[in-house]
């Protein structure tokens, strides 16, 4: 097991209260029309990267954001990441051209055993386009997981009590990177746990597994000193988040 040094070493400073701090939008699916809480529609969305363009914010890749909150970079004054879990086919479709449109850049968290599925009603990424977006720097590719898209904590939990060995999980943990890795050619170490389900021991078996970076949907911004194994997102992927209740939703956390 890691050092609780280790496990805490990507704080290299205090966190930060007095910065606006980073929100990290979470989304799922983009269709025409709505169906459920997890789709928005492409003129939803549009109108929230509109509103961000307008207010002055710059999206950052994973890479940035880290570099950040380990006090490597300076915090921006208007900054976002937006990701996207699962990947939908709607990603491709929809949300890839609007964000090469206003200049954005997403990340995009994979279910791996799903692409190329074609499964109605909100059928899953090729991987053909998964490659595509990530060659062009626009939506990169990272993990979700490979077949064990379940609450992995309390999967885990359950293992520990049993006293048996989580194999199960860390050969899907490890299947899921390598499976990405095998299509964009390069480095994956971020994961964004399914159902935002984790606890110390799932970060232990990650760290273990060569992952440094772990997103979860615990509500927040994300400041200079917080830990990079436990990023905060806010979800953004209901029918329900018109551009007002984006921008509420922002400004509660004292984002403008």
């Amino acid at each position: 097991m890691l050092s609780h040094a280790l496990l805490f070493a990507c704080a290299l400073v205090l966190p930060q209260q007095n910065t606006p701090g980073i929100p990290v939008l979470c989304y799922h699916d983009l269709q025409p029309v709505a169906s459920n809480d997890m789709v928005n529609t492409p003129n939803n969305f549009e109108a929230h990267l509109r509103w961000l363009k307008e207010h002055g914010y710059n999206t950052l890749s994973v890479d940035q954001l880290v570099a950040i909150l380990k006090g490597r970079e300076q915090e921006p004054e208007r900054a976002v990441v937006i990701t996207f879990d699962d990947g939908y086919q709607g990603v491709y479709e929809y949300a890839y051209p609007l964000l090469k449109r206003y200049g954005m850049q997403a990340t995009l968290f994979i279910v791996t055993s799903k692409m190329g599925d074609g499964n109605p009603p909100m059928p899953h990424l090729t991987w053909p386009e998964i490659e595509e977006m990530d060659r062009a720097g626009v939506i990169r590719a990272a993990v979700h997981a490979d077949e064990m898209h379940v609450k992995l904590g309390q999967r885990l939990l359950k293992e520990e009590k049993l006293g048996t060995k989580p194999n199960d999980i860390e050969n899907d943990l490890t299947m899921a990177r390598r499976e990405i890795e095998n299509h964009v050619h390069h480095p994956v170490h971020s994961i964004a746990w399914p159902f935002g389900d984790y606890n110390v021991s799932l970060i232990h078996l990650a760290c273990k597994l060569g992952y440094n970076v772990a997103f979860n949907t615990e509500y927040g911004v994300n400041r200079p000193g917080d830990s990079v194994l436990k990023i905060k997102r806010l979800r953004m992927s209901s029918k329900y988040d018109t551009v007002t209740r984006f921008e509420k939703k922002l400004a509660a956390y004292g984002v403008r």
